[in-house]
């Protein structure tokens, strides 16, 4: 599906969809469960779109901060605490805490799983890493399309 529909591949579009969604099911009216899943997906779409602009905008300034790749692959290796090659969702907190950053648990989960393209492992490799951090893909344009 995010081959054909490239903003689900954000959160603020997953956000949307939600929040989409949860307007047609308000709109059809077929009673009070209706109701309540029509508020419930609006409302998590809601915290989804701003919770992922929040994070994007935390992560956008961090990369403009100018960080070497060096300095990011030091960092990098600093976190991966048992040196195979990846970090855990721990290990990225405490990361983003080597840069500078605060980021809440919620957004540290977020921005991870954006990151994470092998899901099954529930590692950031440096090259995920390092292709979000250098890639204009995900400049401010991009993350609302």
């Amino acid at each position: 599906i995010t081959k054909n529909f490239h903003f689900l591949d954000f959160v603020t579009g997953r956000g949307f969809l939600y929040f989409i969604g949860g307007s047609l099911r308000l709109m059809t009216g077929e009673g009070d469960i209706a109701t309540v899943v029509g508020f419930l997906m609006c409302a998590i779409g809601f915290i989804y779109f701003f919770v992922g602009k929040r994070t994007f905008e935390k992560l956008k300034s961090a990369r403009c901060q100018l960080y070497p790749t060096e300095t990011i692959q030091k960092t990098f290796k600093k976190a991966d605490k048992n040196s195979d090659g990846g970090i855990t969702i721990d290990e990225f907190g405490e990361m983003i805490e080597m840069i500078g950053l605060h980021m809440s648990k919620k957004e540290l989960q977020i921005a991870f799983v954006f990151m994470d393209k092998n899901d099954a492992d529930d590692i950031i490799t440096f090259e995920e890493f390092e292709k979000f951090w250098n890639s204009s893909e995900f400049d401010q344009t991009s993350f609302f399309v």
